[in-house]
């Protein structure tokens, strides 16, 4: 019997052995980039000097931090791959022994070996046999739509995407759960449902999208006041191209984009959302030099109507949050922290902090920006821009800031003013500094007319690309 299953044993070996093997291609890309931030009212990790009642209003800060991706693909075919996309970072250095030391995102603490590998996308791609025009990815991925002004995060989701070759147009369609607290019951849930087509026109790519967000709040209905679910939808255009004109490049961007939908509150009247955003980037390139302007609007809230019949005009954000939208204000590097040339990350503006993270708020602003290669190693850039509050009967920092009180209905945020530069060490290796300071207006000022001093911000960032 023995020897039975040892012949045995050995054939099965050999039989596994003559097998082909499956061939994976394996491929990786990534960054490490390490930084240091100093700001005046700046949103510091954990402390927001412009939430109520915060002592650090007006103090200056500044602090190291880091933060690090890897993209891991496995293709076995060019109709199947899987992703791993790791990324590990640092709120600042220096986490240590203070209850900033565990968890995710604290990877600059004393003594290193902390858990702060986080998973930012693990799904698998394919496509339908025999050959067809229809991909599927399942599994934690991106779910960003519109990301420069609507939604910008990862998340558990299922995304088909039908692909018409001939005429490059692409027809999307995914489903994301953000949360489900109780699987045996739909008290406390959320989920999002995204269509998308977009399609190349010449020299310019439109996108035409939908997206409904289902919000149950769980716990919460049994509290009056409290909501108890929201039913949201967004209906918007994004455009992108590149326009070759001569010796001259234009490239314009375009989001315009409708919020809507309700919110059901416990024993009091519904809450009814409408309201609308646009932004606009227009570049032109010439030579080594790229000369361009920003214009931003965003409805915010009018008071009146909102007290009179609970209309709210503040355009709504996905439920139940998104991650901060940096690449919507790239000329800034104080406004909403974002990230002005290449050193992005860490400095908080005065929008920034405790603020909640289901509203944009109601300003709008209008810029211009330069930037020009001096040499094939150093690139300089400046920028400046007005920003103003659209909230009407109110002031959107008071309110947003958790200050209420100061209802003045100040139309002036003030102007800002940032300059960068970026040198390339190596090919793959850079060093990018920027600098902003806002010129404050009235608008920027709190509850009780606490006038905070103007906010500035700067950055420095060695960004090594693989």
């Amino acid at each position: 019997m023995k020897k039975a299953l040892l012949i045995g044993l050995v054939v099965g070996i050999l039989a596994a052995w003559s097998i082909p093997a499956m061939a994976i291609d394996w491929s990786g890309s990534g960054y490490i980039n390490v930084m240091y931030a100093a700001a005046r009212n700046g949103a510091v990790p954990g402390n927001n000097p412009f939430a109520a009642n915060n002592a650090y209003l007006d103090e200056m800060s500044s602090w190291m931090f880091m933060r690090g991706r890897l993209l891991i693909k496995a293709q076995a075919s060019p109709d199947l791959y899987g992703v791993f996309y790791f990324e590990m970072d640092s709120n600042f250095w220096g986490e240590g022994t203070t209850t900033r030391a565990g968890g995710s995102g604290f990877m600059g603490r004393w003594g290193a070996d902390a858990v702060a590998v986080e998973i930012k996308h693990c799904y698998v791609d394919f496509r339908m046999p025999p050959n067809l025009p229809l991909w599927f990815r399942i599994g934690v991925q991106d779910v960003s739509l519109a990301s420069k002004v609507l939604l910008s995060n990862d998340g558990a989701a299922v995304t088909a995407t039908l692909k018409v070759e001939p005429i490059k147009m692409n027809v999307m369609f995914r489903y994301a759960k953000p949360a489900d607290s109780d699987e045996f019951t739909a008290a406390d849930g959320t989920e999002i449902y995204q269509f998308a087509v977009d399609m190349p026109l010449g020299p310019v790519t439109p996108q035409v999208y939908f997206m409904y967000n289902n919000v149950r709040y769980g716990a919460n209905n049994l509290v009056a006041g409290n909501l108890d679910y929201e039913q949201l939808w967004w209906l918007g255009l994004n455009l992108k191209g590149k326009i070759g004109m001569g010796s001259v490049t234009i490239r314009p961007e375009l989001d315009l984009v409708w919020s809507d939908g309700t919110g059901t509150v416990s024993g009091g009247n519904d809450v009814n959302y409408g309201s609308w955003l646009t932004r606009f980037d227009l570049a032109a390139l010439i030579n080594k030099l790229t000369v361009g302007m920003q214009a931003y609007y965003c409805m915010g809230r009018d008071w009146d109507d909102f007290t009179a019949d609970n209309r709210d005009s503040t355009f709504q954000r996905p439920r139940p949050n998104s991650s901060g939208l940096a690449g919507m204000t790239s000329i800034h590097n104080v406004w909403r922290a974002g990230g002005y040339f290449m050193s992005s990350g860490g400095v908080g503006g005065p929008m920034t902090g405790n603020l909640p993270a289901t509203y944009l708020v109601g300003a709008w602003w209008l810029g211009a920006y330069v930037e020009y290669q001096i040499f094939d190693w150093l690139k300089v850039g400046g920028a400046v821009s007005y920003i103003g509050d659209t909230e009407e009967d109110g002031d959107a920092i008071d309110r947003l800031s958790q200050n209420n009180g100061d209802a003045d209905d100040d139309q002036s945020i003030g102007w800002e003013f940032c300059f960068g530069t970026e040198v390339k060490l190596y090919k793959n290796l850079s060093w990018n500094t920027a600098f902003g300071y806002l010129f404050a207006h009235k608008g920027l000022s709190l509850n009780g007319g606490v006038t905070p001093d103007d906010p500035w911000a700067f950055r420095s960032a060695l960004m090594y690309r693989f």
